[in-house]
């Protein structure tokens, strides 16, 4: 056996010392597509006239002479386009209007965009992220949060982020001896 120093032993390197020369590395990119059912905007328009909230919106935006209300909508950024409610939020990170979804389609929304397989069931703030893209109602986030927090399949299989418990606590004997193992 002879010594050979760490320097000059090339095969000692190449067997024990990571490879630093990966520049031409590839990383997988993972994209997910959701698939939402496409609508007419006249099936759109029906369902936001079927909720009373959205009604009332809508008829201010589309007679602004009557309702003295009108300023107050367009300020909070709500328009028509080609009669169907729009809301444009300038702070979002889209910068087109969202539609504004009445109350009976919520829950179907979430769905596509929670529950579906490619949706992956991720959590509240991204799944409000992703909706916030191009929808818009009232009280979306707590909607949303209340929504994935009573997942039945997110509480079962996600990981709890809670201390385990712990011991158990032992019975303290009344009296010398009470208790005796071998």
């Amino acid at each position: 056996m002879e010594y050979i120093s760490g320097k000059s032993n090339v095969v000692a390197d190449m067997l024990f010392r990571p490879a630093c020369h990966e520049e031409n590395k590839l990383c997988e990119v993972c994209t997910v597509a959701i698939n939402v059912p496409s609508r007419s905007l006249k099936e759109i328009r029906d369902e936001q006239m079927k909720d009373e909230e959205l009604v009332k919106i809508i008829s201010c935006l589309e007679d602004p002479d009557k309702n003295v209300n009108y300023v107050n909508w367009v300020e909070r950024g709500y328009l028509m386009n080609q009669g169907v409610l729009f809301k444009y939020a300038p702070e979002s990170e889209s910068e087109e209007a969202q539609l504004v979804v009445p109350s009976l389609e919520r829950t179907l929304i979430l769905k596509n965009h929670h529950d579906a397989p490619k949706a992956g069931h991720y959590g509240a703030e991204d799944t409000y992220i992703r909706i916030a893209k191009n929808y818009y109602w009232t009280g979306m986030w707590k909607y949303i949060t209340d929504y994935v927090k009573n997942c039945s399949d997110c509480i079962k299989y996600k990981a709890s982020n809670q201390k385990p418990s712990g011991l158990l606590q032992t019975p303290v004997p009344a009296q010398c001896f009470e208790t005796f193992a071998l």
